[in-house]
């Protein structure tokens, strides 16, 4: 699979560090600094790896504008064609690096988070691989009247599907990949009426933004009927 390098600043790992972990859950293949072994030199694996990569995701922040290694590799991306700009808070990008264009994490609000996520996880389909093998953002992927279980939980993010198990009694093979848990909840309850009412605001915003309708100004029971008139 073709390598996404990300280039950030250490003091925003705690907000770089979740979409990282979401994007592995997807099966990107992703490269950040937490993976340099102690003993490799620095500035060449991260040169080995920035080269390598087919897309260079730049976290923007007050703190990584100001960094000379993240403008770095930023320049380097942006030279290659392969520059993707992600925004974790109101900054506007260094100077050379044109308007605000990329992908917005800056807001808090989890129906916003998801939106943003979903929204990176289409264009790197897109951009990498027309035939990998995650989520896209649109109810075409759904054959006509065939929306299944296992589909609508595939939209969902590790920690939404980990609460659902929990919240659904049911036990995966393994806590940590996403096809486990959907499969297990898909396995031990096929309908969809039981999966729908167990979920949460976020988790039914995140299914209504795949099918491409809107959640803004949506009950958490208006949500739910709507999920469920698409089965």
């Amino acid at each position: 699979m073709q390598k996404i390098f990300v280039s950030y600043k250490r003091e925003d790992k705690e907000q770089v560090e979740p979409i990282v972990a979401e994007l592995r859950s997807r099966d990107f293949d992703i490269w950040w600094d937490q993976d340099i072994p102690p003993e490799a030199p620095w500035e060449d694996t991260i040169e080995k790896h920035l080269a390598e990569a087919s897309i260079a995701i730049v976290f923007w922040s007050q703190l990584s504008k100001k960094s000379e290694n993240v403008k770095a590799e930023a320049r380097e991306a942006r030279k290659k064609e392969k520059l993707l700009q992600i925004f974790i808070d109101e900054t506007d990008p260094p100077l050379f690096f044109g308007e605000r264009q990329g992908i917005d994490f800056s807001d808090g609000d989890p129906e916003k988070w998801s939106k943003a996520f979903e929204a990176l996880n289409s264009y790197l389909i897109e951009r990498l691989d027309p035939e990998l093998k995650s989520h896209k953002d649109s109810a075409e992927n759904a054959p006509d009247g065939a929306l299944t279980v296992l589909e609508i939980l595939g939209w969902l993010m590790q920690d939404e599907l980990r609460r659902l198990c929990r919240a659904l009694d049911v036990t995966p093979p393994n806590w940590r990949t996403k096809a486990d848990m959907a499969a297990a909840i898909a396995e031990a309850i096929n309908e969809p009426e039981p999966v729908v009412n167990a979920m949460r605001g976020r988790e039914l915003s995140s299914i209504l933004w795949n099918l491409g309708k809107r959640s803004t100004g949506l009950s958490i029971a208006q949500m739910k009927e709507d999920v469920l008139s698409e089965f």
